[in-house]
């Protein structure tokens, strides 16, 4: 969908100009106190970004894409999860916080 996305969005002479994909990641499991099983509701971080050149995007292969993405997963750690969540209670004001292109499976997260 990223690749797809920027494929569409492509202009001229845009090569060099970097682009951005954030992911919803389930952090239930990263957690170093896990959370119970029978947890009911989410357990997300939304502010995972990979970010590469809309030039390297487009031209390499479709694996260099999802390594991208997986580098960008493999970074959400129990430290890094923490560590957003103090910031966003430290905002005032969390409507900067909004993004609006997301990807997610959507198979084990309910919004």
């Amino acid at each position: 969908m990223w690749r797809c996305a920027c494929k569409a969005r492509r202009a001229l002479d845009c090569d060099n100009q970097p682009t951005r994909v954030r992911i919803v990641v389930d952090v239930r499991n990263r957690l170093n106190s896990p959370l119970p099983q029978q947890y009911f509701g989410n357990s997300i971080c939304t502010i995972v970004t990979s970010k590469c050149l809309y030039g390297d995007l487009l031209s390499k292969p479709l694996s260099y894409s999802t390594r991208k993405l997986r580098e960008a997963i493999e970074t959400v750690t129990d430290e890094y999860t923490r560590s957003n969540l103090d910031f966003i209670a430290s905002q005032k004001h969390v409507d900067g916080l909004r993004f609006s292109f997301r990807i997610s499976s959507g198979n084990m997260l309910l919004y």
